[in-house]
């Protein structure tokens, strides 16, 4: 069994190979040659003892620290494994990362364990890869603005992936809580993509756009043409009838893009129910998607919509089987959760190159 450390994944594979790579399992999945069951989500509780009010006896109360999330997926004639990822909120104090991640590929003729890989990066280039699949088949041709809300791995991923894919982009409005992380990435991604123009690079503006200014923020989410939101809010963070209805926007002369990718349980929706309901709503994984609270909450709770609202899966539109469209009423969302076909396709490729490449350790757990 190889195992191969996190910090030997990035190595091992290039941006534009994942988007590849992903792109290519949906392909597979158009042809119904993956088996991708549902996940499983394990809250994981600490039993916390509590001492009542004027009594010395102590009572236990349970306290949810994480949710780890169990996810397999066949990719038939090539790979199988499981992708076992964690959201673990308080890790950030720790120094660890929050949403930790480690992939298991079995061998597809023994089922033995072939290797064991840090899948943090993996998650997170992924996740990018479905949205910048989603920009070349779904956004308009030539778009020159993105809007990302958040400033971590996933929005730094998801700039870089749709820059590749779409060099008329000029301009990226990024929005975060703190000013200090979104300088930082800004500089990470001037320093390892040449984003300056000098040398034959790219030349991109980018600018923040935070704080309590909701005005600002709303004029630079109409002037955009992408739109990704990569973060880990419970809360909208747009309304969207002040950005999104045809009041305020022409959406045959200026069509949009959101890539939805932060939500994945009930409670955490980062668009709100205008903006679900007027879109033309493609998603990565249905089963997945339908417990995020993106769709959870207009389905379930407001019953304004219902699943049929969903209009295919991302593998759909690669395939043709679902021919997009804009029109003047609606924007379109590709709503992503996460789907296990990418997670094993993605690791495989790299478990490959890191054989070739003598990355790792071998481990015989089998003696």
């Amino acid at each position: 069994m190889l195992i191969i450390k996190e910090s030997d994944v990035k190595k091992l594979i290039s941006l534009n190979e994942v988007i590849d790579i992903n792109e290519q399992v949906f392909i597979k999945e158009s042809k119904e040659e993956v088996v991708c069951p549902e996940r499983t989500i394990l809250p994981v509780e600490k039993v916390q003892p509590q001492q009542e009010q004027n009594s010395n006896e102590s009572q236990k109360k349970k306290q949810i620290v994480g949710n780890l999330y169990f996810k397999p997926s066949l990719i038939v004639d090539e790979s199988v494994g499981i992708k076992i990822v964690g959201t673990f909120a308080n890790n950030a104090n720790k120094g660890l990362p929050t949403v930790p991640a480690t992939i298991i590929l079995n061998d597809i003729e023994t089922g033995l364990a072939n290797a064991v890989i840090g899948a943090t990066y993996i998650t997170g280039a992924r996740t990018a890869a479905g949205s910048a699949i989603s920009v070349k088949y779904l956004a308009t041709e030539s778009p020159e603005t993105i809007f990302v809300f958040g400033s971590s791995l996933q929005a730094q991923l998801h700039i870089e992936m749709i820059l590749l894919l779409k060099p008329t982009i000029k301009k990226v409005f990024i929005s975060s809580r703190t000013k200090e992380n979104v300088d930082k990435l800004i500089i990470q991604l001037k320093n390892e993509n040449n984003y300056n123009g000098a040398d034959g690079g790219k030349a991109v503006e980018f600018n923040y756009c935070g704080g309590d200014d909701k005005d600002t923020t709303n004029r630079h989410l109409l002037e955009s043409d992408i739109i990704v939101t990569a973060t880990s809010s419970n809360e909208p963070l747009f309304n969207g009838q002040e950005v999104l209805s045809e009041k305020v926007r022409d959406f045959k002369k200026k069509p949009l893009l959101i890539c939805a990718v932060g939500s994945s349980r009930p409670t955490n929706r980062e668009l709100d129910s205008f903006t679900i309901s007027n879109s033309n709503l493609i998603v990565d994984d249905v089963n997945s998607c339908m417990v995020s609270g993106e769709l959870f909450i207009p389905i379930n709770k407001e019953n304004i919509i219902t699943k049929s609202h969903i209009l295919g899966r991302l593998s759909d539109v690669i395939s043709g089987k679902y021919k997009h469209t804009t029109n003047s009423k609606s924007i379109t969302v590709y709503k992503s959760s996460g789907t296990a076909i990418q997670d094993v396709a993605t690791a495989y490729y790299i478990y490959k190159k890191a054989l070739q490449n003598n990355i790792g350790y071998n481990i015989n757990i089998n003696d």
